[in-house]
């Protein structure tokens, strides 16, 4: 999947600093079917390119130091399923209240992580048990 996005971003600190950028980038994710229902892998790209950016202005967090454009790896990850219960491990982006994407900038934020994951353990119905470490 490919996912564009631009950003324009203005900031007067009020002490004669000013922030300002505009750039253009986006995303491109792969994620794979099951293989023999048990594994997955997924990758995900990033990029921000500069549109414009005076280099007295740089310190947006659209660009890096300089005004320069990136290109990012954010996504690497494999997920193995067996018996009900799900591994998710490496790079990946996690979405829940406290750890998150806070996507208020042109990459959002990923994080290495080894997560496990049970549905229905112990045959009680409804039930869903996970942990990790991040």
């Amino acid at each position: 999947m490919i996912r564009s996005r631009s950003y324009y971003r203005y900031r007067d600190e009020g002490n004669g600093n000013i922030r300002e950028a505009f750039a253009t980038g986006g995303s491109i994710e792969f994620e794979s079917g099951w293989l023999y229902d048990t594994f997955r892998l997924g990758v995900t790209g990033f990029t921000s390119q500069k549109l414009h950016g005076d280099a007295d202005r740089d310190g947006t967090g659209l660009l890096q130091l300089g005004q320069r454009g990136y290109t990012a790896l954010g996504e690497a990850y494999l997920e193995v399923r067996h018996a009900g219960v799900t591994t998710h491990l490496f790079r990946q982006e996690i979405n829940v209240p406290f750890i998150n994407r806070n996507d208020s900038r042109m990459t959002p934020k990923t994080f290495e992580a080894y997560l496990l994951s049970a549905e229905d353990p112990l045959g009680i119905s409804g039930l869903s048990v996970g942990g990790g470490h991040v």
